[in-house]
């Protein structure tokens, strides 16, 4: 196997040069000319090619694309191609080390916009906005991902991975809750005796979930209950309809009450916030 790039460069259509007269212009000059069929044979072949005014390259592992490498701009000294040539050469040399394992190349998150295929500890390539697959999906993630696994399923036929290493877990954003309405009353509790049986919405009772029955508040209304001689509140989710005894505002389920300390005296002056 070879343990260098290949490269066949195209120049741009505004400098396309007529390399023989006799054939009307149609067959262009070459910056650099290879037997095609030798350079294909080779682990990594780079093709680069005139694109939007710029210059791409698109990296070929075993006659397959996986990257393309574009220029930022259209300004001179760009090194898309030499950029893409480095990192031809890493993989070639990686491939042909004795303990190579391709199920060690990985994927690793840089920053919200960037991430990098990387061989243990080694960054091999960066993704970015320059770098991408070569048929992207115009996700970034997606692109590091299928990069990475054709280059272990060529490399090595590894597994698949779906992991980014690094990655920070999604940030949880708490609904706002305003406000709309509140009131005082009395609360009691409900559970034994009705767990698992229908509320008046349609669904299972379940006493350890934060619900409550109301005689008139819409079903799915978020109502915060304190308790006032305590303190504590607890968020409940109107699902059932009650109490009817007089002079009760609102039943709780047994988990609800609980949280509150609602438990032992069975009844209890509270305050209703009602929640939007």
């Amino acid at each position: 196997m070879a343990t260098f790039a290949t490269v066949i460069t195209i120049p741009f259509a505004s400098s396309l040069t007529s390399a023989n007269a006799d054939n009307g212009g149609t067959e262009i000059a070459r910056t650099q000319t290879l037997d095609t069929d030798q350079a294909l044979d080779s682990l990594a072949t780079i093709f680069s090619y005139p694109f939007e005014g710029r210059t791409a390259t698109t990296l070929y592992i075993n006659r397959l694309p996986v990257l393309t490498f574009r220029d930022p701009s259209d300004l001179p000294g760009t090194e898309t191609e030499a950029i893409a040539t480095v990192v031809s050469s890493k993989i070639n040399q990686l491939a042909e080390a004795p303990d190579f394992d391709a199920a060690k190349l990985a994927v690793q998150w840089k920053s919200e916009n960037q991430y990098a295929l990387v061989y243990g500890e080694d960054v091999v390539v960066k993704v970015d906005e320059n770098v991408t697959l070569a048929d992207s999906t115009n996700n970034r993630e997606q692109d590091a991902l299928i990069a990475a696994n054709r280059l272990r399923r060529l490399l090595g036929d590894a597994e698949p991975i779906t992991e980014i290493i690094g990655k920070p877990e999604p940030k949880v954003v708490e609904p706002v809750l305003k406000v709309v309405r509140s009131f005082t009353g009395h609360a009691s509790w409900y559970g034994p005796g009705f767990h698992g049986r229908r509320t008046a919405n349609g669904e299972r009772f379940n006493q350890y979930a934060m619900t409550a029955a109301h005689k008139t508040l819409p079903f799915g209304t978020r109502v915060r209950v304190t308790n006032m001689r305590n303190g504590k509140s607890v968020i409940v989710r109107i699902n059932d309809r009650g109490p009817f005894i007089r002079g009760r505002e609102i039943d709780l389920s047994k988990g609800s009450a609980q949280q509150i300390g609602l438990m032992s005296s069975g009844v209890g002056n509270v305050k209703l916030e009602i929640l939007r």
